[in-house]
């Protein structure tokens, strides 16, 4: 990650956190507020087993308990289901998916403070991609914000209530004594970061060569247990190969091996799996992930009503009502224009109806005086008429 994007996603943070306070002002009922900070959890992508979460924002309320992902970047492709993200940047730089980067902090949240899924509400706020945001993720109790109407956004879902509360100051202190027994720092969260973030970036071009696909069996919450020992983990290693005559440059090569290994008290025969061009990934594919939502045993989520649910379900309402009156009205102003149509063909036609009936009275006058002047005449024979008065 470059200085710039660092500069510009600190101020993104001091942003929203300027916006964040001015929200829980205006609540009537406690909260706590934690920025900032860095949890490690179990990883097959670890060196030592672990890699760390970055939490932006966590509020703690009675009822629910919210992290919040902030992201200043604009995004050229903000597909919700797509692994990655492209920066509008010359380079086009690839980025994490926010709304999965965000979901894997809840889940390390839930899993770390067994807190369950739906009392935890995520939301990620895009500053710079008001335009892409068109519809909901596919995770329950997420929430995707731009930087239009935010304060209002963050509002409705922060006022939101529930008939099971929670103990906001226990679970806070809880979570600070986490971090402080388990927190590391933000250039040991960054480290952990652009390591995994290789690691994944050498799978995804490795398949993508052998395979055509672009396909990563493991997420970041996943942990593989070691097929031969039974007891260790699998996870991530990598080693620096100095440069060669055949190879002129230093490369780096991934690999995965037991976290037995060298434990006297442990026999594994565990051999190396190699995520490597010149190597064969049909192992590698085979090994199997045990998820976070199974080793925590989770089920479904259970979706929540928010008041900004409510809220959204309200200004559907009303846009739909809205929308009917303005074709009632069109509707309307169309009957109004044929009305008038058909109120001046009335008039007209009345009108002639009496030219009509002039003409007529005029007919029957000249009828009269014509039939009076030929009973004048008497018929002779033939054509021979004499006037008889």
């Amino acid at each position: 990650m470059d200085d710039y994007r660092v500069v510009k996603g600190e101020e993104g943070e001091r942003y929203v956190g300027e916006i964040l306070k001015n929200v829980l002002l205006r609540m009537d009922y406690e909260y706590r507020l934690v920025q900032n900070t860095y949890l490690p959890f179990k990883s097959v992508y670890g060196e030592f087993g672990y890699i760390s979460a970055e939490f932006d924002f966590t509020v703690f309320t009675p009822f629910y308990i919210y992290i919040i992902e902030v992201k200043n970047e604009s995004y050229s492709n903000c597909d919700y289901s797509a692994p990655l993200w492209e920066l509008n940047d010359k380079d086009k730089t690839t980025v994490s998916n926010a709304i999965n980067q965000n979901h894997t902090h809840k889940e390390v949240f839930c899993s770390e403070m067994n807190i369950p899924l739906e009392k935890v509400i995520t939301i990620e706020i895009l500053l710079d991609n008001d335009d892409v945001i068109k519809e909901k993720t596919s995770f329950p109790n997420d929430f995707v914000f731009g930087k239009e109407e935010l304060e209002d956004n963050l509002f409705y879902l922060l006022s939101s209530e529930n008939c099971i509360r929670l103990d906001c100051q226990k679970n806070y202190d809880s979570f600070i004594k986490l971090v402080e027994d388990k927190g590391i720092t933000k250039e040991e969260h960054i480290a952990i970061l652009k390591r995994t973030e290789k690691i994944e970036t050498r799978i995804r071009n490795v398949i993508k060569k052998k395979k055509r696909i672009e396909y990563i069996p493991f997420k970041r919450t996943d942990i593989v247990k070691c097929n031969c020992c039974g007891v260790g983990n699998l996870r991530f290693k990598d080693k620096l190969y100095k440069s060669t005559e055949k190879n002129k440059k230093d490369s780096r090569h991934y690999f995965l091996g037991c976290s037995s290994y060298g434990n006297s008290n442990i026999s594994c025969n565990r051999g190396l799996v190699y995520v490597d061009d010149n190597k064969e990934i049909y192992e590698f594919l085979t090994l199997k992930p045990i998820h976070i939502e199974n080793r925590n045993n989770w089920g479904d989520e259970r979706v929540n009503k928010t008041v900004l649910d409510e809220m959204n379900e309200i200004k559907k309402r009303s846009d739909k009502l809205i929308k009917e009156n303005e074709e009632c009205n069109n509707r309307i102003k169309e009957l109004s224009i044929s009305l008038k149509s058909i109120q001046n063909d009335k008039n007209a036609a009345e009108a002639r109806i009496i030219e009509l009936k002039s003409e007529n009275t005029y007919l029957k006058a000249d009828n009269k005086t014509k039939a009076e002047e030929i009973s004048c005449f008497k018929k002779i024979f033939g054509r021979f008429y004499i006037r008889s008065k």
